[in-house]
């Protein structure tokens, strides 16, 4: 239909037009069909989600980002001290980014490794802010590599809101090949704070495992959890109960576990942490 349609437009400029004017409105003529071919071409690299990974951007790890991220999730927070409010009110916003996001870059490092220098990378955070930051950041790491292939953006938001179809609909794709949660907040599956003690209702858990397979379904291959192995993590019942005994959580060697890192420099070695996968 596009060959027979473009022999009829061009009988009849010939038949109406000079030469020139003929060759100019052709041209003009196949611009649409030009970018819908470009629009529908299929990208041919990988696609990642990193979700959560503005490390608390500018604020750092105190009492402000943590009043933002953990509390705001917590239904009940007891009286007692606990350790946030041994934290700086206020972050210094002055982190180094080979610090702050030693992790998102590895993890950009190791794309590329596995699947090549064409891809995309999105950057999740609850946070506009949280997010922009951590994405700018990335965006100077990928320059700096030479990675000129590499799309980088900031998805802001609520993950759980997040619509994989959506986001990489000028991709031609309806799911993303890889998508990692790292090291979220001691909040995750606990609903009381009671000092420094966590707590974990059984509603809470199942909420928490509803919420990782709904994440799950954004990936064809699912949702790889970095996760520190402690009770201040993942609750000693949700330990007993599902993953000592293989349901739900499948433990996976594809991917390395990553250490818990702070804005400020400081970390968890790897060697307390693990990597599930929760299949879709």
């Amino acid at each position: 239909m596009f060959k027979a349609e473009t022999k009829k437009l061009k009988r009849l400029l010939k038949q109406r037009t000079p030469k020139f004017l003929r060759r100019f409105w052709i041209i003009v003529a196949l611009i649409p069909f030009f970018f819908f071919w470009t629009s529908t071409k299929k990208f041919d690299g990988w696609t990642h989600l990193e979700l959560g990974a503005g490390n608390y951007g500018a604020d750092g790890h105190t009492q402000c980002s943590q009043k933002k991220t953990v509390l705001m999730r917590i239904k009940h927070v007891s009286a007692l001290k606990n350790y946030i409010d041994e934290l700086n009110e206020k972050g210094s916003g002055a982190y180094k980014p080979e610090d702050q996001y030693r992790i998102l870059f590895a993890t950009l490092d190791e794309l590329v490794a596995r699947y090549g220098p064409v891809g995309v990378f999105h950057v999740n955070d609850l946070y506009e802010d949280y997010a922009s930051f951590a994405t700018n950041k990335l965006k100077t790491y990928a320059k700096q590599k030479g990675y000129a292939s590499i799309i980088i953006n900031s998805i802001p938001g609520d993950y759980q809101h997040i619509d994989a179809k959506k986001s990489l609909s000028k991709y031609g794709r309806k799911k993303y090949d890889t998508v990692h949660l790292k090291n979220p907040e001691v909040s995750l599956y606990h609903d009381v704070m009671d000092g420094d003690d966590f707590r974990a209702s059984p509603l809470a858990r199942q909420e928490t495992r509803q919420m990782l397979k709904k994440l799950a379904t954004l990936s064809n291959n699912g949702l790889h959890l970095f996760i520190l192995y402690h009770k201040n993590f993942i609750p000693n019942e949700e330990q007993e109960e599902f993953v000592d005994k293989g349901i739900f959580y499948k433990t996976t060697q594809e991917w390395k576990p990553v250490p818990y890192i702070f804005p400020e420099g400081d970390d968890i070695p790897e060697k307390y942490g693990r990597v599930f996968l929760i299949e879709p």
